[in-house]
Formats: C-alpha cells, structure tokens, sequence
C-alpha cells in the first residue's frame, strides 16, 4: 500500500481554520441562516443533502424558498491548506445570500487532523453570527459505520490507522456537541437508526420541527416538508454540490460509492450490514479496541438524546453482541475467524 502524505506541511488545526475562514465569502449585513450537520464519515450526512434540497423554507410573509445545500466545502479547504493551498491558490467559497442553507461536514477518516477538525471553529473565525447556525449532529451504529469505513477506505489506509481515526472523531464529534451543550446553544441530534424504526417522512418531520422550534423565534422562518422530502429523490438537481478538493481525495470508485446516496438513491432508506457481515469484515481484536475506547458509550448516549429531543423511539444497539456471537459461533464449529485483513 503506497502512502500519501496528506500533510506535507504541519500547522495547528487554529491555522488552518483561519485560513479557510479568510477564503469564505458571505455578505455581513444579511447572513443567512445555516443548518449546519455534523458527523463522524459515514453516518448519512451526505443523504441528508436530498433531504433538505427536496424541502423548503417558508419566511415570515409565508413565501416558500428553494434550499441550497454544500457538501462539505469547510472540509475541502481543510485538504487544500493541509496542502498548502498548491492545487488551487485561489479556492474561495461564498455562502449564498438566501433565506436558509444547508451544508454538512464530516470528521474523519483520512488523517488524525481530520479526525479532530471542528467546522464550527470557522465560522467562529469568519465572525458570523452563531445564533443563525443551528448545528444538527449525525451518528450510526458504530459498528456499522466503522465497517463502511474499512469498505471505501482500506485499499488506501492502513486498518491501524483508520480505526485510530475513527475512535478520535467519534470523540471529537461528542466534544463538540459537549461544548455546544454547556454554553446552551440550541442543536439536534439524529441517527441514521431513526429511520429504521420509524417511517423516513416522520423522521424528517421530527427533526424539522425540532430545528423550527428555534428558527421559527429567532428568524421567523420554519422548514417544510414536500412530496420530495424523502423520497422522489431523482427529481432533484444533482448539478453543483461537489466542492473543489485536492486531486489525491478525488478517486472515482471511492467518490461513486461515499456518494451513491445523494445522487443514484431515490429516496431516504435504511441499510444495515447483518452481524455475519460485519464480522466477515472487522476482526475480533478491532470489536475489541473500540470496545475499550468506549465507541460504544458514545453511541448510547447519541442515541438518548435523539429519542428525547426527537421524541421518537429509536432501539439500543445490537451490534457488538450480535458480532460477537458469531464469533464465537464460529470458533466453536472450528471455522477460522479472520483476525486481520
């Protein structure tokens, strides 16, 4: 496995932020409002994009706007400054003036600083007024999640150093929302197992309402939900949400399948690997670490506080029990258990 040094030059995370925020255009005398999602890579971020394009947002006179979306363009320039800006020396973003948008950030998987990248802290460096963001916090299954990561990613990343990754974003994605909780900032969390156990358009609704209980007071705007909200997903633009990023994160059979779900998916779905799957795909000793690392506590308490605030039942994890029984079922038939791929 050929590595990439993601990071020829090696600044503080606060550096790279200020940089990215100095590049980030928006108009000061009218900032729009931001529904901003965070999660670790992996946890329905991108699928979330149809969500909110398929939606609107109604103002104060009750006209009914289109919503723009940004995948993860923080992010982007993020890989750029880790780079030194060398691709493109003149890589800008500007926010649109427009009622409301959405963009989505993910941490993780590629390198540790990623993996601590908090994309609120640009906006902290932009001055833009945090009471127009309203951050929503995506989580999965962590077992699942950590299974897709060795799917799209260990071709190009050692297994050490993804799930070293992915213990510190799952960390840094509960220090963020810690943070935001202790200085009373108004947020949501959602999990991907929502839409297992509930119907996907009531899941979009309870987190609408959820975002509207604050938007709807401080801006008088509220979201509302479509025909193409969760579903008729192909009748949606799928031109222009792809941000400019460094060549060495631009691999066509890793893009096609990270972002299969905002541009072939018709509508919002949920797909869960069987625990005979994942433990053809994570090997004993890895349940192990993240085990240890606590994942699995961070994962409980994301969940409890989607059920409470979303108000829908959302069922505990299974996962980690249910591999580890087929582990040892598999130990007991004498079948060979892989402990490293």
């Amino acid at each position: 496995m050929k590595a990439y040094n993601y990071e020829p030059i090696a600044k503080p995370l606060s550096d790279y932020y200020k940089e990215i925020a100095a590049r980030t255009k928006w108009d000061r005398k009218n900032a729009p409002t931001i529904v901003f999602a965070i999660g670790t890579a992996r946890t329905g971020t991108t699928a979330s994009l149809n969500v909110f394009r398929g939606s609107k947002v109604e103002d104060a006179e009750g006209k009914l706007h289109e919503i723009p979306v940004a995948y993860q363009h923080f992010k982007a320039g993020l890989r750029h400054a880790m780079l030194g800006w060398e691709e493109n020396p003149d890589w800008s973003f500007q926010i649109p003036g427009v009622p409301l948008f959405y963009m989505k950030d993910t941490i993780g998987p590629y390198t540790d600083k990623e993996s601590r990248y908090n994309p609120l802290r640009v906006f902290e460096e932009m001055g833009y007024p945090m009471d127009k963001i309203f951050p929503v916090f995506f989580y999965r299954d962590p077992l699942d999640s950590f299974a897709s990561w060795i799917d799209k990613w260990s071709s190009i990343l050692p297994r050490e150093i993804l799930i070293e990754n992915f213990i510190t974003a799952a960390n840094t994605l509960r220090e963020i929302k810690r943070e935001l909780e202790a200085k009373g900032i108004p947020h949501n969390t959602f999990l991907y197992e929502t839409i297992r156990d509930n119907r996907p358009s009531e899941s979009a609704e309870a987190l609408f309402d959820q975002i509207n209980q604050t938007i709807s007071q401080t801006e008088k705007k509220k979201l509302v939900a479509t025909e193409n909200t969760t579903e008729n997903w192909d009748r949606l633009d799928q031109k222009g949400w792809h941000p400019d990023q460094p060549k060495a994160y631009e691999i066509p059979r890793i893009d096609k399948s990270v972002h299969h779900d905002a541009k072939t998916k018709t509508s919002w779905e949920f797909k869960v690997k069987t625990p005979e799957k994942l433990a053809e795909m994570i090997t004993p000793d890895e349940v192990k670490k993240l085990e240890e690392a606590g994942i699995p506590a961070i994962y409980e308490e994301f969940r409890l506080d989607a059920q409470r605030t979303l108000r829908l039942s959302i069922g505990e994890s299974t996962s980690f029990q249910g591999i580890k029984e087929v582990f040892a079922r598999k130990s007991a038939e004498g079948q060979r258990i892989q402990t490293r791929k």
